[in-house]
């Protein structure tokens, strides 16, 4: 269930190492300043279908206003300008076969789709990512103009991937998209990840909680202050809250919440972590929580299945489609600080409910989002696309392209 060799090996494989005649892929956004999200999932998509495509990663790294990108300003606007014309300084240069972009909400939806209107003025087949756990909510309160604007941008793209079955309706019924053209491909853990989280334990005790990702209101970072400090005091707890700021004084916040429930002992804030020192933070913890208010299919909630522990989170987005409540995960309503501690309260009590729950998310994890299945159905879609170049213009699909 874990990788094969040949897979594992394409992560290594750089484009001088590979034949020149495999299809190019322009991908992006990337963001080296920004760990984690969009740019993550691109990148083991590089990675992992290196040995078949030609990648060239499209940076839109942000030298300010990283707290509120979707919103617009003048920031923003200059940042949106600047990134047009790095893409189309690609789409020159590189003339890919595929340009692959993120759809998110707010503003960015109109740029990722005039991204993709570019491409395909150069000559591109057209791939739209829709990763925004927010975009049914940020469409629901669109107006009549701006929804027609962007059903004709998306019903131009080629393929529109989503990350769930329920996403893949909704995009059909609201937007309008041909379903033939709408593909199911979720999120992907890093291979290096996956390996090394299938040999860790089942049986971990302790009473170390993990919460790793954005850190903001809208992520229930400040309800899970709340809900620690309503743990019993003589119960061992203690929760790492990691992640990078993602909302203007929330560090300032949280300290302020840490200090007036006194949970120094019990909570500790960290910066991002990557790479190994994330592996050790899966490896040493004992149950993982995100109590979020909006989703889409987060990776850390995949990673954590993988890892074996018993997660406790909202059930919002996709997860409710892939797991089950009380048996491989912990759905507690957004909001309700209350239940959130409970969840917690139990599960720190109980090691056999925690190992149930582990073993049956981890199973959950490799029945629908082992690594090597996804490059799979990655790849597919790009052959998909591809395939379409050779049925003409005078094809019935080409028409509406």
């Amino acid at each position: 269930m874990l990788p094969s060799a040949e897979h594992r090996q394409g992560v290594t494989h750089t484009v001088s190492d590979l034949p020149e005649e495999r299809p190019t892929v322009l991908i992006g956004p990337f963001n080296r300043r920004i760990p984690g999200g969009v740019a993550a999932v691109h990148a083991q998509f590089q990675a992992g279908l290196a040995h078949a495509f030609r990648f060239f990663p499209h940076h839109a790294d942000r030298l300010g206003g990283d707290t509120r990108p979707g919103m617009m300003s003048g920031l923003n606007l200059f940042f949106a300008v600047r990134d047009l014309t790095a893409w189309t300084g690609h789409l020159l240069r590189h003339r890919p076969a595929i340009a692959h972009y993120a759809i998110t909400s707010l503003w960015n939806a109109e740029k990722s789709l005039l991204m993709l209107s570019l491409a395909r003025l150069f000559g591109a087949r057209t791939v739209a990512h829709l990763h925004g756990g927010a975009f049914l909510h940020f469409w629901d309160g669109l107006g009549p103009s701006r929804r027609r604007l962007l059903r004709l941008a998306a019903r131009r793209v080629n393929a529109l991937v989503v990350l769930s079955e329920g996403w893949r309706e909704m995009v059909v019924r609201v937007m309008h998209v041909p379903p033939s053209r709408v593909f199911v491909v979720p999120n992907p853990v890093q291979s290096e990840f996956e390996e090394a989280a299938s040999g860790m334990p089942l049986d971990r005790n302790g009473s170390g909680i993990l919460a790793l990702g954005a850190l903001s209101r809208q992520k229930g970072s400040l309800d899970l202050l709340e809900a620690i400090a309503r743990l019993p005091h003589s119960m061992p707890a203690r929760l790492l809250l990691v992640g990078p700021d993602r909302e203007p004084g929330i560090g300032d916040l949280l300290a302020q919440t840490i200090a007036r429930h006194k949970l120094e002992s019990r909570v500790e804030v960290r910066p991002p972590a990557i790479g190994s020192e994330k592996t050790g933070l899966f490896r040493e913890s004992t149950i993982f929580v995100l109590p979020s208010y909006v989703e889409n299919l987060p990776v850390v909630v995949l990673e954590a299945a993988a890892s074996g522990l018993p997660i406790v989170a909202t059930p919002v987005g996709a997860l409710p489609e892939f797991f089950r409540d009380r048996e491989s995960i912990w759905f507690v309503p957004p909001g309700d600080v209350e239940q959130l501690a409970g969840a917690l309260a139990e599960l720190l009590r109980d090691p056999g409910l925690r190992q149930r729950m582990g073993l049956a998310a981890r199973k959950v994890f490799y029945t629908h989002f082992a690594y090597k299945d996804i490059m799979c159905k990655m790849e597919h879609v790009y052959r998909t696309v591809l395939d379409l170049q050779g049925h003409g213009s005078n094809s019935a699909e080409g028409k509406h392209l």
